[in-house]
């Protein structure tokens, strides 16, 4: 068979990379099947242009193959009904966090035929395999879902144990020498930087996630020797010297987390390391802090998410708001740069527990924040919550995690103008330690970006003034 795995431009060439793909076509036998990358986020292809129409006629797929998170499915669904139009008979098929946590893209979308829950790294090739059978038995697929007598079926969903089952990435079927020169760099200003996968699972319940439901709630690492032997092969082929780990949870298994800091710092290598999604700041000690920065690491992102108690329990985030200061307090000493991650305007939470969250970053001083809107991700359990609730309906999809327009507010936040306290955290970072956010925004080369996101939120001030006397003792 023919397969074209289809990778949207919105997945932006200077960011993300095709990880799912790089790891699907380890399992495809290529001696049986023709399979093919479009890569319009490299090639700037949007799904009108008659590029994707000439690259879809011209391959002629047997199966088109898509990949989404919620944030990008406006973009990933527009392709699909557009791909359905040009190539009627082929067989789409959709995985990523999305079609995880929404199978029901099945009945809202039919021009998909299947659907990957899960993890789809050994469900491919058995998928493959009944696709190609006189008489398919999909229900032997491991988390695949598909439409019979217009039910929505999900099959069970397998998580590997023992990741070393998978082989890491094909880099060279993701174009990763494309990338780099068209100024791939995630998080860093290094020009030889990328970005792997040490560690699946997460094994905690925050309400908003949706880590635990799409990589499963038991945390599975590599093995200590299969990461540092990946990174030493990306290094000696492409030059990269710069990991960053997309894990959720890398440190999660603090025991495993030490020995690859320690075998690392034996192997002697001139490796940075970063872990930019977060770490879970229960899991970390004085010890890990240090043996992270002797491996390589230069700074960790926590994410205590609110200074609240009272939030936290809504968002069963599990920890308590003093125990961010702790550990920002042994980051430091270490000499690790700290950024925080936190959200604002999530269900029930109000104007005193958003002045919570702003007297946290204050005292406990991190090098740099982001302030990022609540979204209600499809199918977490706060998604769930406020569907049945009728706050939000059901197709909802979330915006970008930083913009200024929000697609939910809280009944107890409405009318409140939320750039406005966002630009007075920043400005208070600003005058109070300024060498901070410049230290920071020139060693990530972010610091365009900064400005930008400072300057819309300043416009946005002047569009919604009707709290200005609530939050004028807040600011």
């Amino acid at each position: 068979m023919k397969i074209l795995m289809v990778w949207s431009r919105g997945f932006g060439a200077d960011r993300i990379l095709p990880l799912p793909y790089g790891y699907l076509i380890n399992r495809i036998d290529r001696t049986k099947h023709q399979v093919k990358l479009l890569n319009c986020a490299l090639d700037d292809i949007s799904y009108e242009d008659p590029e994707f129409e000439k690259s879809l006629l011209d391959f002629n797929p047997d199966v088109l193959a898509f990949s989404s998170w919620s944030l990008f499915y406006h973009e990933v669904r527009r392709g699909i009904k557009i791909a359905r139009k040009i190539l009627p008979h082929a067989k789409i098929i959709i995985g990523g966090n999305h079609p995880s946590m929404h199978p029901q893209v099945l009945r809202e979308d039919p021009e998909i035929d299947f659907a990957f829950k899960g993890e789809s790294d050994l469900a491919i090739a058995p998928f493959l395999e009944e696709l190609e059978s006189t008489s398919p038995d999909f229900s032997r697929v491991p988390g695949l879902c598909y439409l019979k007598n217009d039910v929505v079926i999900e099959n069970p969903v397998y998580f590997t144990p023992n990741l070393d089952v998978i082989a890491p990435p094909d880099y060279q079927f993701m174009e990763f020498d494309r990338y780099l020169k068209a100024g791939y760099r995630l998080e860093t200003k290094s020009k030889s930087s990328v970005v792997l996968l040490g560690t699946r699972g997460c094994p905690y319940t925050c309400s908003f996630c949706c880590v635990p439901i799409h990589s499963g709630q038991k945390h599975r690492t590599h093995s200590v020797d299969y990461l540092l032997d990946h990174l030493d092969m990306l290094n000696k082929t492409y030059g990269t010297n710069y990991f960053n780990f997309g894990d959720d949870n890398f440190t999660n298994d603090m025991n495993f987390a030490k020995s690859f800091c320690r075998k690392l710092i034996e192997r002697k290598r001139n490796y940075t390391l970063a872990t930019p999604r977060g770490i879970r700041m229960q899991r970390t000690d004085q010890e890990l802090f240090h043996l992270m920065k002797e491996a390589g690491w230069e700074e960790v992102v926590l994410a205590p998410e609110s200074g609240s108690d009272r939030v936290l329990a809504i968002m069963h985030k599990s920890q308590s708001a003093d125990t961010i200061y702790t550990k920002v307090k042994e980051a430091k000493n270490a000499g690790l740069y700290v950024v925080l991650n936190v959200i604002i305007g999530y269900p029930g939470e109000t104007l005193e527990d958003i002045q919570k969250t702003r007297e946290m970053l204050r005292k406990c001083r991190p090098h740099f924040f982001y302030i990022f809107n609540f979204n209600p991700l499809p199918g977490t359990p706060v998604y769930k919550e406020l569907v049945e609730k009728e706050e939000i309906t059901d197709r909802m999809l979330p915006k970008n995690f930083g913009e200024v327009d929000r697609v939910y507010t809280p009944a107890s936040l409405k009318g409140v103008n939320f750039s406005r306290i966002v630009l007075a955290e920043y400005l208070n970072l600003f005058l109070h330690r300024p060498h901070y956010p410049i230290v920071f925004a020139f060693r990530k080369l972010k610091f365009r970006w900064s400005l930008y996101y400072l300057y819309i939120n300043f416009l946005y001030i002047f569009t919604n003034r009707s709290d200005a006397a609530k939050i004028r003792k807040y600011t």
